[in-house]
């Protein structure tokens, strides 16, 4: 009986060995796995940790982020920065400095921008009649018009102001239709 104990401890000695193995493996994989992922947690939080305390921090601390105020000086002083190499300066804005130097007037430009017609003033023109309405009127109704010009149709009732900028005074019946007068004195039919 001692032989089946001694071949039962053989075989128990091996089996435990490979758990033993089995467990030190898997917490091995189960370590390295672990650590990664603290790594990670520790990283999120410390990111949303300083998401959190960024604003906070600004906020108590305005002036360090707000834009400086320049300072303006009564004096005219200026600082004594390098100048630049080339500067560009319009000739118009060199002052003479020679007093004995002959005064010039600027010439006139010899550009020509509009003419004037040769009988302008002498009277002979005449007098040019303006054109008449360019509108004509469609129809009246419940003391309503409806009149058309070129750039489409409008209603308008007696005080409405007309596309030639004067004021329809009134809409009146004439023989067989309808006529509308205006604040020029214009008399309009359909």
């Amino acid at each position: 009986m001692t032989e089946f104990y001694d071949d039962f401890e053989d075989d128990f000695n091996e089996v435990g060995e490979e758990i033993v193995q089995k467990v030190a493996t898997a917490k091995k994989v189960k370590k390295e796995k672990f650590s990664f992922d603290i790594l990670f947690a520790v990283f999120g939080v410390c990111l949303a940790g300083s998401a959190a305390f960024l604003p906070w921090y600004v906020f108590l601390n305005q002036e360090e982020f707000s834009v400086k105020k320049m300072a303006y000086g009564k004096d005219r002083v200026l600082p004594n920065w390098e100048g630049r190499t080339v500067v560009n300066t319009s000739p118009s804005a060199i002052v003479r400095r020679d007093p004995n130097a002959p005064d010039f007037a600027p010439s006139p430009d010899s550009i020509t921008t509009a003419s004037i017609p040769s009988d302008a003033g002498d009277g002979s023109g005449g007098s040019q009649a303006f054109p008449g309405p360019r509108y004509k009127l469609l129809h009246v109704v419940n003391g309503r018009a409806l009149i058309e010009d070129m750039s489409g149709m409008y209603m308008v009732k007696v005080g409405s102001t007309l596309p030639d900028n004067s004021i329809l005074s009134s809409l009146e019946e004439r023989g067989n239709g309808w006529a509308i007068v205006t604040s020029n004195g214009d008399v309009i039919q359909n």
